[in-house]
């Protein structure tokens, strides 16, 4: 049966704001060796979407504790990276001595950005040391780091009212325009091309460390051309790969309708794998 039918809701409002783009579930059954999860929103996702996701993963592990990053496009457009990184700090103080096996879900590209950015500055704070990290998915992401597929994502946040969109537009062109100058004359990665190599970069995410791609053809929003070449860089990379590929459904909605099912099990597939993983490696380190 479905999560969505069994699972208590927890609404994100209920939840303890670490920061303006943080909040934690961090239910009183959980301990060292329970799962943590760390969920990058895709951008300006609304709070019911949210809820779905926070109360389907407490659902199939009620005692792991839940991070939510959100993703806003004022952060992403205005914001420069150490002030979004403040926003993280509570987060990377709760993982700095955290024994628990962490997994990552990044939604669409604000989520791949936001995990990438997480990464780095946890890297940072740790002395160098990569955060042990025991699975990855990426949920309708990454795409190029194209100037078409950088409109395209910022441009799907504009309200459709004419009046709006227009004017909208215009402006989502003229930064995008400014960000490729930027990026051709300095040589400064996009916000893409960034996050894009955050999750190839085995100083961040160690090799061999399982990732699943979920996507579909029928997505407006990111190309499943772009998900596939990264997916194949990934494995060229020496990471565990798997690409699931849903019919029929848009972006960042493969968890919802039909293939409900299907993707839970995916993820919970990817946790037992990992969870089993540590505690194999703890056994050898006994023994």
């Amino acid at each position: 049966m479905a999560a969505s039918s069994k699972a208590t809701t927890i609404p994100l409002k209920s939840l303890p704001r670490l920061s303006p783009t943080a909040y934690l579930h961090h239910p009183p059954s959980h301990t060292s060796t329970s799962p943590t999860f760390i969920l990058a929103m895709w951008m300006n996702a609304l709070p019911r979407h949210i809820t779905f996701y926070i109360s389907s993963y407490a659902h199939y592990f009620p005692t792991a504790r839940i991070f939510v990053l959100l993703g806003r496009a004022s952060d992403i457009m205005c914001l420069p990276e150490v002030f979004q990184k403040r926003n993280l700090e509570p987060v990377i103080t709760a993982l700095r001595d955290s024994t628990s096996p962490m997994f990552l879900h990044a939604f669409s590209n604000s989520g791949a950005q936001q995990i990438g950015l997480l990464l780095r500055a946890c890297m940072e704070d740790r002395g160098g040391e990569t955060l042990p990290i025991k699975g990855l998915i990426l949920d309708s992401t990454p795409s190029r780091g194209t100037f078409s597929s950088a409109y395209s994502t910022l441009a799907a946040q504009i309200p459709k009212q004419w009046y709006i969109s227009l004017p909208g537009r215009g402006m989502v062109f003229s930064y995008v325009t400014a960000v490729w100058l930027i990026e051709n004359v300095f040589g400064k990665l996009n916000v893409l091309l960034q996050s894009s190599e955050d999750l190839l970069n085995t100083d961040l995410l160690e090799e061999g460390m399982r990732r699943r791609y979920m996507y579909s053809k029928e997505d407006k929003l990111v190309r499943w051309e772009d998900i596939e070449c990264h997916a194949e860089m990934a494995r060229r990379k020496g990471y565990e790969v798997g690409s699931e590929v849903f019919e029929g459904s848009e972006h960042c909605q493969h968890a919802k309708g039909e293939g409900e099912e299907r993707y839970w099990g995916i993820v919970r597939e990817l946790v037992e794998l990992g969870t089993r993983d540590l505690t194999d490696a703890k056994i050898r380190a006994k023994l």
